[in-house]
């Protein structure tokens, strides 16, 4: 095979080769397509701009570096020099877009805001270690072990959870505790069989009174948290006419389970119910050593030894007329 090539010669009097070679897979890396001989220039298109010398070019005027808009604080790009605070915005942005989610959103409510009426029931000691204090007695330390938690939790057995007929027990549960409540709030005397159920060291929260400051969920328009006070009280719907500082919501009726007061409330301890319970029965039901000193026993008791005395007068005198006939 002969080692010339032929070339021909472009518009731009650039050779080129006329035969092309055999085909093949193209490279992204070169292309042998044109093979330059060494006479070469490249070409110089001329510019059909206008040359404008540097002196007559206007120069740009650098404004100065915007301040923050709030006096006295630094810029955002200033934040960077300071870790602590620059990690606290990326979590508070973090925290921000989870709560936008619906179920993060009632999910901090659920775990975090308890009404003045679920605080002595749901603040209290849970399940498991009422069951660990009924069930071990002998158990005082709660420093355990990996396997010996493990080892009571076999023993206690595997509880019903998360099935509908144990969310439908729970909430009916918790409703007939609030009944209970609401009943203590509104009357002293109640039957011990009544406060069977609540917890023994739980204290029973009184009413709010008009103008306590409080913070109530709002369902509708907007699910959420606002602060506002007590105008007035509904007792038969056991509900609180709310006014909010939030101007567009107005006035609503609250449920009692739904409001949270801000500053500590009055308590009365159960256990003062049941002491009362005792002094009223002491009052009204006197036992039998109150009735062997009453008045009435007291004449009952002498008139029998009256009858006792004249019974045996009347046997010696018959004894003796017998011994004379």
């Amino acid at each position: 095979m002969s080692a010339e090539h032929s070339y021909e010669l472009d518009e731009f009097n650039q050779a080129y080769r006329k035969n092309p070679p055999r085909a093949r897979k193209k490279s992204r890396y070169f292309d042998d397509y044109f093979e330059p001989s060494s006479s070469y220039r490249p070409r110089i298109v001329p510019s059909h701009r206008p040359h404008i010398p540097e002196e007559e070019l206007p120069q740009k005027i650098r404004k100065p570096h915007k301040m923050h808009k709030s006096m006295g604080r630094p810029p955002w790009h200033a934040a960077a020099h300071n870790p602590e605070r620059r990690m606290s915005q990326v979590n508070a942005v973090r925290l921000r877009n989870v709560l936008k989610l619906p179920k993060a959103h009632k999910w901090v409510f659920y775990e975090w805001f308890y009404s003045n009426l679920d605080r002595p029931l749901l603040l209290g000691e849970n399940d498991f270690r009422i069951c660990l204090r009924e069930n071990f007695p002998n158990v005082k330390t709660r420093n355990l072990s990996r396997a010996h938690w493990s080892l009571l939790r076999r023993l206690m057995g595997k509880p019903r959870r998360c099935s509908t007929a144990f969310f439908d027990e729970e909430r009916r549960s918790l409703n007939e505790k609030r009944e209970k409540i609401r009943t203590l709030q509104a009357t002293r005397s109640v039957q011990l069989e009544y406060l069977r159920d609540l917890p023994d060291d739980m204290h029973v929260p009184m009413p709010l009174i008009i103008g306590t400051k409080i913070t109530a969920r709002v369902r509708y328009p907007t699910d959420g948290l606002y602060t506002g006070k007590v105008d007035a009280i509904d007792s038969l719907r056991h509900c609180y006419r709310v006014t909010f500082d939030k101007p567009t919501l107005g006035t609503r009726s609250i449920p009692d389970y739904e409001v949270l007061s801000l500053f500590p409330q009055e308590t009365i301890p159960l256990s003062a119910y049941k002491t009362q319970h005792k002094a009223s029965r002491n009052l009204f039901m006197s036992p039998a050593r109150l009735l062997a000193q009453s008045a009435l026993q007291l004449k009952l008791s002498t008139d029998d030894m009256d009858n006792r005395e004249w019974g045996d007068r009347c046997n010696k005198y018959v004894d003796h007329v017998t011994d004379i006939s």
